[in-house]
């Protein structure tokens, strides 16, 4: 295992393996590390990486960034180097898998589109299908195959929902749908973060004594909660048996001790 150093401490809120089992650490300074073996950055120098993947089949690795969409870089023993740059997105979700035998990219910006991409000889990227989003993505889950033809996805979205996203692609006709089968009612604690803060699903189970205290105490909790909609948070509220007014207590008297 790979230590950093105590100087070299950096602000993480991604995390990938790739083939190599190697850990790819993207910082808010805007620079990717990867541990173990030598420790050497990826030349990004445009704005706040918001996401990282990497495909286990090859050496290629896609980071989202807030302002510049996604970027691709191949990774060897002489470092990163750059192949391609997306569209000027600000890139809130991306994964990249290979699908019908090609590789594909998923994306989702913060302006609730979705964008589908195949990569294309040279490192080039044609999008195939983009769709307009009824709610902003907070993550996407997973996915599942279908006789090479189909791939879905399930994504969590900021309104509480889960939802499935369904890619097919026969011969010539391709398109993008979206599927509602999972209501809120059943996930009240289920809301997505902003994409600077740890960028996977929380589920919050809270009783009457609150047990998420230390999720309070780092707003993440507080993040979770107000990006919830009304009815959501109504959901909340009686769920926990304390009200509105008890949780808002609650969150304060937890801030104070921490002061």
């Amino acid at each position: 295992m790979c230590v950093l150093a105590e100087k070299d401490k950096i602000s993480v809120y991604d995390l990938e393996i790739s083939k190599n089992t190697a850990m790819l650490l993207p910082d808010l300074q805007k620079n990717t590390h990867i541990i173990p073996s030598l420790l050497y950055q990826i030349p990004h120098e445009k704005s706040i990486i918001t996401n990282i993947k990497a495909l286990k089949k090859s050496r290629l690795l896609m980071l989202g960034d807030a302002n510049f969409g996604f970027e691709m870089f191949s990774v060897g023993q002489g470092g990163a180097q750059g192949k391609h740059r997306g569209h000027r997105l600000f890139i809130r979700e991306l994964e990249m898998f290979e699908f019908n035998g090609k590789m594909k990219i998923l994306a989702v910006d913060e302006n609730m589109n979705l964008y589908f991409y195949s990569l294309l000889q040279g490192d080039k990227c044609e999008k195939i299908a983009d769709l307009h989003l009824p709610s902003r993505i907070s993550k996407l889950i997973g996915r599942s195959e279908n006789q090479k033809t189909q791939v879905k996805f399930w994504a969590g979205f900021l309104d509480g929902n889960i939802r499935e996203i369904n890619m097919a692609q026969h011969q010539k006709i391709r398109f993008l749908q979206v599927f509602q089968d999972i209501i809120f009612e059943e996930l009240p604690f289920y809301a997505g973060m902003h994409p600077q803060e740890i960028r996977s699903i929380q589920n919050y189970k809270a009783d009457n004594t609150m047990k998420a205290r230390q999720g309070i105490a780092d707003l993440k909790f507080l993040d979770t909660l107000f990006n919830m909609s009304r009815p959501l948070q109504k959901v909340f509220y009686n769920k926990t048996l304390q009200g509105r007014e008890g949780i808002v207590s609650f969150i304060k008297d937890t801030l104070e001790q921490k002061k």
